[in-house]
């Protein structure tokens, strides 16, 4: 009998604290639902319109007035646009627009304002008078004074309203931009896959212009060049680029680069920030837009950080970036930038490659590809005796390694070449280098594809290290 009389103790106990927990749980919605209808009582609606009724908005401070209208864009959604000639940043005007029909405040700071000395509180005169005009033809006078002592808010009146409000300052910020802080100074994701026209002009030194080539040979031993690429225009026409160098170069710190802080907005003239004699010119053309900056003097600030001068071609006004964004291109050499690999040419295209020196073919290496389609596989010769693929591989990889040490100013070869390298193609017009003596130290020779003029040089240990590597295929 005891047991039992435990047990129903027990349960008794179980069930009492279930019905505990449950009102515990219910009262706890019970204060969260209150707590959300609270919420809603936080805020006080000073405006609540939509943005389609606002037909004209004026800006009214010490320095002037300043008008903002919509305009309809192709998509039927509504642009602001501003009284100037100014390229401005649509989401920054929207931004100064938007409290015209969505203004809150978070709570009155006094009922009756008139009462007060409008003052103490920056009202006499305003920092900013906004006037509202509606499709209706209902008006709205939004006057902002001083800011509250913990800088949170700003004293806000509306209308006739006599009662006094509190903004944040957040929202009333947005009301104070002013053009300086609406220009459009977004710049193009800079991407070597994307660019079709580059220009780097530094003070002092040729111009350096990449421009779109022909993409239609694709280099099997450069796999990470895309389908399109850039080459050489100036100064030296036709040679290939070095991708990798490029890209860490030129177009990852400029894929960083930010122009936010404006020194001059529209100077009467910008030769005092160098821009007569610009340290640098950069211009970057894709499909779809083109970025012209102009870099001008450099200086240091007061945190003793080295800052230059930019500015964009089309647009009057002047920036400041750290002058470290750019130091790479600042100082670029162009010769670091070239494609030093004198002729890459895909052996997919190539049935046989000849070897001639001071006019005498030492090597005729002969690929018999597979004429299986898609195959890759070749039974390759040199001097007729048959190479094992990988062997074979390894010699016409060292033959396309050949690179240039140095450039020079253009110039036709004359005579006969001291050794020339034939690849005989497939699908397209054989290609030749040939290499000229270049001095009389007989330690460098000057290169020549396809007959153009010579602009690249290398050094005799190049030549005598292929044949070095050929000598044991005789």
């Amino acid at each position: 009998m005891r047991a039992q009389a435990k047990k129903s103790i027990y349960m008794t106990i179980v069930v009492l604290l279930i019905l505990g927990l449950g009102a515990i749980y219910i009262w706890q919605i019970s204060q969260d639902d209150e707590d959300e209808e609270d919420t809603s009582s936080l805020f006080i609606e000073l405006i609540d319109r939509e943005e389609t009724d606002v037909t004209r908005i004026v800006f009214t401070t010490t320095d002037g007035s300043e008008e903002l209208l919509p305009v309809e864009a192709r998509d039927g959604s509504i642009v602001w646009e501003v009284d100037t000639a100014f390229l401005l940043n649509p989401v920054r005007v929207w931004d100064k627009a938007r409290s015209a029909w969505g203004l809150n405040a978070q709570s009155i700071a006094h009922e009756n304002a008139l009462e007060l000395d409008l003052g103490e509180f920056g009202f006499n005169p305003p920092l900013l008078t906004k006037d509202v005009y509606y499709e209706d033809g209902s008006h709205n006078v939004i006057r902002v004074g001083g800011k509250t002592s913990d800088m949170n808010f700003h004293f806000v009146m509306i209308n006739d309203d006599p009662a006094m409000y509190l903004v944040s300052t957040f929202a009333v910020n947005r009301m104070l931009l002013e053009l300086g802080d609406m220009l459009d100074t977004a710049l193009p994701a800079f991407d070597i896959h994307e660019a079709r026209f580059v220009q780097i002009s530094q003070r002092g030194n040729e111009d350096i212009i990449f421009s779109m080539a022909d993409g239609s040979e694709f280099f099997e031993f450069s796999p990470n060049r895309p389908d399109e690429f850039l080459n050489m225009a100036e100064p030296y026409p036709g040679l290939g680029l070095n991708h990798f160098v490029i890209n860490e170069t030129i177009f990852e710190p400029l894929a960083a680069l930010r122009i936010n802080d404006l020194v001059a907005l529209e100077p009467e003239s910008t030769t005092e920030f160098g821009f007569y004699a610009p340290h640098l010119e950069f211009v970057y053309e894709n499909a779809f837009e083109r970025i012209h900056l102009i870099f001008g003097s450099t200086f240091i600030d007061e945190n003793d950080e080295a800052m230059i001068y930019v500015m964009f071609a089309d647009r009057p006004h002047v920036f400041q970036i750290p002058e470290r964004l750019i130091d790479s291109i600042l100082d670029i050499h162009v010769f670091s930038l070239l494609e030093r690999h004198i002729a890459l040419v895909d052996n997919l295209d190539v049935y046989s490659v000849t070897v001639q020196r001071e006019g005498v073919i030492e090597f005729d290496m002969v690929f018999n590809h597979d004429p299986a389609e898609g195959s890759r596989a070749i039974s390759p010769t040199i001097n007729g005796n048959e190479i094992p693929e990988r062997e074979f591989r390894t010699v016409y990889r060292t033959i396309i390694s050949l690179s240039a040490d140095s450039t020079v100013a253009p110039f036709a070869a004359e005579g006969e070449p001291y050794v020339r390298i034939t690849f005989n193609r497939i699908n397209n017009p054989n290609t030749i280098v040939e290499f000229f003596p270049f001095d009389s130290t007989a330690n460098f020779f000057a290169v020549s594809v396809d007959g153009a003029d010579v602009w690249q040089v290398t050094s005799i240990m190049q030549l005598n290290m292929l044949f070095g590597h050929l000598e044991g295929y005789r």
